[in-house]
């Protein structure tokens, strides 16, 4: 296999996802990316986190470090996310009427 590999760890006593959101700023996450203050650069990334709570936080997170600046920020999407809307019209979802 070849390129090199690279490991992003987060100590297990740091908050998780301010830590995250401020790897990804600062380019020690994706080592072609700093945010450098450009509103659109961080439109094009996409963070996938488990739960809403999750993408709720994070965004929050992203909202604090950014502080006056305007950016827009990366989707976020939760693995977990469930459609009720989607799953109202399968079938096998539905529940049985006796």
């Amino acid at each position: 296999m070849s390129g090199s590999r690279r490991v992003f760890s987060i100590p297990s006593g740091a908050p998780f996802l301010p830590t995250l959101a401020e790897a990804l700023l600062e380019g020690r996450l994706i080592p072609t990316f700093r945010f450098d203050g450009e509103p659109l650069a961080l439109a094009d990334a996409t963070i996938y986190v488990p739960t809403r709570r999750a993408a709720r936080a994070l965004r929050g997170a992203f909202v604090d470090m950014l502080g006056r600046r305007s950016a827009i920020l990366p989707t976020v999407r939760p693995l977990g996310e469930f459609d009720e809307d989607e799953a109202a019209f399968d079938a096998e979802a539905a529940p049985a009427i006796d």
